[in-house]
């Protein structure tokens, strides 16, 4: 259960926040040292986390960590960096933004560990056992993952030479994959604890699909799915006591390790080539940091260097994110495109964007400052949520994997993705079943 949100300890714990965090954004804004502005940064960073004395599933600790990595990547990459590739400058607003919205998110998200709760005891108005459930999802499971293997065959049959030709091509087989790989996550987090046990059967399902996951980033060098899977699984699988935080520890260097061997074999399955240049172009904290990471800060520092784009889309990006939902990519605007076209035109891939960019272009500090109170505000809502029944839970988990890969994207990659995927895997479910599922 939840503490009160206003009891002595949590008003104590938001002061020590407000406070560490104004100490951080005063010593960006007083100083010219890089070195000063990433530990300032990572100082409050870690302040949250220490708040939730490291509990891995409140947004203090993986929204913190996670943010951080991300919007400092590119900061530090400029610090250690000897190729110069990709840089662009560095002024203090690069990590100085990203701090004001780590702390307007934590200030509207209670820093109460809401403690795990018994979501599976039996219900008297349940009217469809979790036993038929999960035997519902595994059979669409299972369809999915046959399905997705079918496409990736197709894909490989097609010959395309990158992952930008298949989007460029709008190739039907790859964007189904990539929704199915998602819809595989969701519901197979919702059937790990809809079961709320993993016995032998259950661990071959799971590897079954990590494999499905794997082709399927290997084949078309997309490795968005699988490291939605991996998040969501391990969320999982600690969730139901699987994993404890020594695996969690465990698990930390195995997933950098990963992002390294992955950034490096990206392309070897679809050109059979080795990204030699990568492996290098710098030390072992360098190719962590740019295999993923540095397009965050990258794009932000663009938009600095071209003051002209503060404000520049104005509030109606906000409307295109909540539609986007609703309808094809092509028919809306899409502020990822937008970047890209205006400052990459004719590249042969996405530099992706930056959430705290979007608040940028939006209405500059203050449109940073709405952007991450509307956000501070879901994942508060979610997180207190969280512990009602099976399917909020699954809401939960899987929404934080949304979350931070929104972090290099935009808002609407949070709105898209949670309603045409829970949302609409669950709507299914209620179809099925006549309506049975809302009562797990």
């Amino acid at each position: 259960m939840e503490a009160k949100i206003f009891n002595p300890g949590s008003i104590l714990r938001y002061v020590s926040l407000i406070c560490v965090w104004i100490i951080s954004i005063s010593v960006i804004l007083l100083t010219k040292s890089i070195i000063i502005h990433i530990f300032a940064f990572w100082i409050f960073a870690f302040w949250a986390l220490k708040i939730v004395k490291f509990d891995i599933t409140h947004p203090y600790f993986w929204f913190a960590s996670t943010f951080s990595l991300y919007n400092s990547a590119y900061a530090i990459i400029y610090l250690i960096a000897i190729n110069r590739n990709f840089i662009y400058g560095y002024s203090k607003e690069n990590l100085l933004y990203p701090l004001l919205a780590l702390g307007v998110v934590l200030i509207f998200i209670t820093p109460n560990s809401i403690t795990f709760e018994d979501v599976y005891v039996n219900r008297k108005n349940r009217n469809i056992t979790r036993r038929q459930l999960s035997r519902l999802i595994k059979i669409l499971i299972i369809i999915l993952c046959f399905s997705t293997l079918v496409f990736i065959q197709i894909l490989k049959m097609r010959n395309y030479g990158s992952r930008s030709e298949m989007s460029g091509n709008r190739e039907y087989f790859y964007v189904l994959s990539i929704y199915f790989i998602r819809y595989i996550t969701y519901l197979l987090c919702l059937f790990l604890l809809s079961v709320g046990t993993v016995s032998k059967k259950t661990w071959w399902l799971i590897l079954g699909c990590f494999f499905v996951a794997l082709q399927f980033s290997l084949f078309t060098s997309e490795r968005d799915g699988l490291f939605r899977f991996i998040v969501v699984i391990a969320f999982c699988l600690y969730r139901l006591n699987v994993f404890t935080r020594k695996h969690v520890l465990v698990l930390i260097p195995v997933g950098i390790l990963s992002m390294v061997f992955f950034t490096y074999i990206k392309y070897f399955f679809v050109t059979g080539e080795l990204d030699v240049n990568y492996i290098n172009s710098g030390n072992f904290l360098y190719l962590f940091l740019n295999s993923d990471f540095r397009d965050t800060g990258s794009n932000l520092q663009i938009l600095l260097n071209n003051t002209w784009t503060s404000g520049y889309i104005g509030i109606k990006s906000l409307f295109f994110d909540f539609i986007s939902a609703f309808l094809p990519s092509r028919f809306v605007f899409n502020v990822n495109t937008w970047f890209n076209e205006t400052f990459f035109s004719g590249s042969n891939w996405s530099r992706a964007f930056s959430l705290v960019g979007e608040g940028y272009v939006i209405g500059g500090v203050l449109g940073i400052v709405l952007l991450f109170i509307i956000l501070g505000c879901l994942i508060n809502y979610a997180y207190r949520k969280k512990e009602e029944n099976v399917i909020s839970l699954s809401v939960y988990i899987f929404f934080i994997s949304v979350v931070i890969s929104s972090f290099r994207g935009s808002f609407s990659t949070i709105t898209s993705d949670m309603l045409r995927i829970p949302a609409f895997s669950l709507f299914v479910l209620y179809v099925i079943t006549n309506g049975r599922i809302k009562a797990i």
